[in-house]
């Protein structure tokens, strides 16, 4: 599932609710990040990844949350497994890559 968020405390709820979460730092005006929206589609359509949603947050509209979140470039992933950040990504980055840290599996 993919959804769109840029409030603070509705991002902590679903962090605090999700076992895996994806949080997609992005902005209208960035080329690489269309081409990890891309990245993001195939994964969640490719992969079997359990309780998995992806949070696409627009940075140009949530200043609040680019600052908790100290995200300095974009696209940047964070990606949280049972609340935990497990890993931060700047820059275009592919479904296997992601699907591998996360721990998800391809669907056959």
């Amino acid at each position: 599932m993919i959804i769109e968020e840029k409030d603070v405390a509705r991002l902590e709820e679903i962090l605090s609710s999700r076992e895996r979460v994806i949080i997609d730092f992005w902005a209208p005006w960035c080329k690489p990040c269309e081409d990890l929206e891309r990245e993001l589609e195939y994964l969640v359509d490719s992969y079997d990844c359990g309780d998995l949603v992806v949070v696409r947050v627009n940075a140009s509209e949530a200043q609040e949350a680019v600052l908790r979140y100290k995200v300095l470039g974009l696209p940047t992933l964070l990606i949280y497994v049972n609340g935990e950040l497990k890993s931060r990504m700047t820059g275009i980055q592919r479904a296997e890559t992601i699907a591998e840290v996360i721990g998800c599996r391809e669907r056959s």
